[in-house]
């Protein structure tokens, strides 16, 4: 059992990797032709959210509006959702043994267990609904982000690529890898609906 346990672990680790590393090469290859500085941090977790970020950013909006500054929130999202998830962590084994603590000792004195037992799960409870927050605002952040990558190297597609990237997230580093080649739309028109590459 425990072998099985390990060597599913250790897959699921391998491919996470994996994907992470392909999502990196895909990010990193877009930011060079974009000439974009330092495309190396797109291989630093939570630093590869403002990688993508500066290159959504590059999308021009239909009423040529300045872009929203998904290079600065996406990694602050993205690291109050991990800060908050720390918290909730070490607060939840901290409320289970106060709780399991307290079983025990009504266990012992043959005595049930009244709601102030479990006032310690407050705490726990609020700091689970704003990660779950966090994290709900940071993937419609990301989204967004990701659908104007997608638009800025095939607009047709773009719809189709986000749909399923909301579906399989695990597709996100195949089409980012899959577009690191591709001509990219530097300067739009929409007015005419024509593009210039």
């Amino acid at each position: 059992m425990t072998t099985t346990y390990i060597f599913f672990c250790g897959t699921a680790a391998i491919i996470c990797v994996a994907l992470f590393i392909l999502r990196g090469f895909g990010i990193f290859n877009i930011s060079k032709r974009m000439e974009l500085k330092n495309p190396w941090i797109c291989f630093i977790p939570v630093a590869d959210t403002y990688a993508l970020g500066r290159i959504a950013e590059k999308y021009q909006r239909a009423d040529q509006k300045k872009p929203t500054n998904f290079k600065m929130l996406l990694p602050i999202m993205n690291t109050i959702g991990y800060v908050l998830a720390v918290i909730f962590i070490s607060l939840l084994f901290s409320a289970i043994s106060s709780v399991l603590d307290s079983a025990k000792l009504a266990i012992e004195v043959d005595k049930a267990m009244t709601m102030a037992d479990f006032k310690v799960l407050i705490p726990v409870f609020i700091v689970y609904l704003f990660a779950l927050t966090s994290f709900i605002v940071f993937k419609v952040l990301y989204f967004i982000s990701l659908w104007r990558v997608y638009a800025i190297f095939n607009k047709a597609m773009a719809t189709r690529y986000i749909i399923l990237s909301v579906l399989f997230s695990f597709l996100i580093p195949f089409f980012l890898f899959a577009l690191r080649n591709d001509d990219y739309v530097k300067e739009m028109d929409f007015k005419t609906s024509k593009t210039k590459i």
